[in-house]
């Protein structure tokens, strides 16, 4: 969820999904993202909706070889050096609508119950 303007604040949350027909086109940036370099699906939460705060957030399950999918560069870090840490970048990556999360909007409470 971590983005590089806001940390860990999802409600500062900028990576974008707008829906265009049978697709969500997602624009946007991670970081700190552990394996991020080396997975072949990456859960990642986007604003599909102008909510407040944390409202307006959706998952979306995302094939790494999909087009518009780069990995950014590795962070330097004190220990777990063998632990990779990158930087994910979205640029009008076309998604599935399929591929978000059932509860449109609510990711990010999801994501906070899951994480306790």
């Amino acid at each position: 969820m971590s983005e590089p303007h806001c940390g860990s604040d999802v409600a500062a949350m900028r990576t974008k999904a707008v829906r265009d027909g049978a697709s969500y086109v997602i624009n946007g940036e991670k970081c700190f993202i552990t394996f991020g370099s080396v997975a072949h699906w990456v859960l990642l939460f986007a604003r599909t909706s102008e909510g407040r705060g944390v409202d307006g957030i959706s998952a979306f399950m995302v094939d790494t070889k999909t087009p518009g999918f780069k990995v950014g560069r590795n962070e330097r870090k004190m220990g777990l050096g063998g632990v990779p840490n990158v930087q994910l970048f979205f640029e009008n990556m076309r998604v599935p609508w399929k591929t978000a999360s059932a509860k449109r909007g609510k990711a990010s409470r999801l994501a906070c119950i899951s994480s306790t």
